[in-house]
């Protein structure tokens, strides 16, 4: 019923780049309390729909910000330093992650408290893009700018597996339920299906400009991709 975009502030005009839209008028949903003006290109809501959260750069102050609010009131529940280029609930509701591009870090906090859980240290070649939740909680994805794709043990920190075979950066990851499927969309307009359990590539389409955004359905069967070329694909089996 409600979508939630994240956007760049335009020039020296100070705006609110975090919006809570109405899915079926368009209009404004909610009016979130101290809204970033700033560059927020990763945003998120929970599964339970009752949190929203964004990552956001200030390029006048050079802080990187990790903030949580309440879905329903737009009330301020979290502000976190040093989160800049991504973020995604835990599905179980009770973890937002967060990426540091400049140290490659991957900080796992408690919703409630915005307590540090746990860190990942990605050592990724070019820093890491994307950060997903498996839908059972206990490993989260990356997508990485040498173009691979890292699974990673929330309880260990550890890399558990990578998959390789493609040298752009990607820009976005998506998992199915089951995760039995793994896809990413990369900036050479790449789009890569991988199978969850081996690693290994199972399908591919190339667009002509770079992918931003990736997303399987709710049941897993079809894929959607849209990025810079302005056009929405939709890819079934």
């Amino acid at each position: 019923q409600r979508i939630v975009s994240g956007s760049r502030q335009s020039g020296n005009l100070q705006q609110a780049t975090v919006n809570v839209w109405d899915a079926a008028t368009g209009a404004q949903a909610l009016v979130l309390q101290s809204p970033p003006s700033a560059f927020c290109d990763s945003v998120a809501y929970d599964q339970q729909g009752l949190r929203i959260a964004a990552a956001c750069f200030n390029q006048t102050t050079s802080a990187s910000t990790l903030q949580v609010w309440d879905a329903n009131s737009g009330a301020q529940l979290l502000y976190i330093n040093g989160v800049s280029s991504s973020v995604a609930f835990s599905p179980d509701g009770r973890f937002v992650a967060g990426v540091n591009g400049a140290t490659q870090e991957i900080t796992i906090y408690n919703i409630l408290n915005g307590q540090r859980v746990q860190t990942i240290q990605g050592n990724i070649v070019g820093g890491i893009n994307d950060v997903v939740f498996t839908p059972d909680s206990a490993y989260i994805v990356t997508g990485n700018g040498e173009g691979t794709v890292s699974v990673w043990n929330l309880s260990t920190t550890q890399q558990v597996s990578k998959f390789t075979g493609h040298n752009s950066a990607v820009n976005a990851i998506a998992i199915n339920k089951d995760i039995s499927r793994i896809v990413s969309a990369h900036d050479d307009g790449a789009i890569i299906l991988w199978d969850g359990s081996t690693g290994s590539a199972l399908s591919s389409f190339q667009a002509a400009k770079p992918l931003r955004s990736v997303q399987f359905n709710s049941d897993g069967t079809a894929v959607l991709a849209g990025g810079d070329e302005n056009i929405m694909r939709i890819f079934t089996d």
